[in-house]
């Protein structure tokens, strides 16, 4: 029996496949080897009681230089279109994202980065599909 996907499946499907292709290419850039000078970063932590996926919309000045690396536990997309990052958490197990999910860096080293950063939207699902209302995050 085929398994039919929705609308939302397909939407998310041409997103994913438009990130692999605007960063199909891209080089990571070379570490910077200097000890005395440290990358801007934030702690993305959520708090969302029996959650499974997480979409959240952050907004910030200056993401043009934002790396985001996710946790072992959660698998993760992003899609950059400043001033708004987009990313989609799915956890790796049948286990509650929750805590520290994700580490954002700045490549450009502007000490005010962090501070223009802020969560502007969270949508959380459980591991049935239904919404889940009191799910919140916040930038460390």
């Amino acid at each position: 029996m085929e398994r039919r996907r929705g609308p939302r499946h397909q939407a998310l499907m041409v997103i994913m496949m438009w990130t692999l292709d605007a960063t199909a290419g891209c080089q990571a850039s070379p570490s910077d080897e200097r000890d005395d000078v440290r990358t801007p970063s934030a702690t993305l932590v959520i708090e969302a009681p029996q959650a499974r996926a997480c979409d959240l919309v952050i907004r910030g000045e200056q993401l043009a230089g934002t790396a985001v690396v996710f946790n072992e536990g959660v698998r993760g997309e992003l899609l950059l279109r400043s001033p708004r990052l987009a990313l989609s958490l799915v956890a790796r197990s049948d286990v509650d994202i929750r805590g520290a999910v994700a580490t954002l860096t700045d490549a450009s080293e502007t000490a005010a980065w962090a501070q223009g950063l802020a969560v502007e939207s969270i949508a959380c699902h459980g591991r049935d599909g239904r919404a889940l209302a009191d799910a919140r995050a916040v930038l460390e």
